[in-house]
């Protein structure tokens, strides 16, 4: 039985967010970038990491469906929603 998996990474990009007391507007303020990899088989699928928020996890939606063809996703994995890794 020939079997084999595919590994695919999705990466949101740095966003933009309001500098607060004290920043140096000429910098902008970034959140860091965060990724989801998605495992996938002929049949079943894992994605590792869900990402935070509602707009990214549209975004990862949109692109595991054109990824995902024959395999199911099978489990989905997120870190609790911790924010500061």
């Amino acid at each position: 039985m020939d079997s084999s998996l595919s590994i695919d990474v999705f990466a949101t990009g740095y966003q933009p967010v309001p500098g607060g007391p004290g920043w140096d507007d000429s910098a902008p303020a970034t959140w860091p970038a965060s990724t989801s990899t998605l495992i996938s088989g002929d049949r079943d699928a894992v994605l590792v990491d869900a990402l935070l928020t509602t707009g990214q996890r549209e975004r990862l939606a949109v692109w595991r469906k054109r990824l995902l063809t024959a395999a199911v996703m099978t489990a989905a994995a997120a870190w609790g929603g911790e924010t500061d890794g």
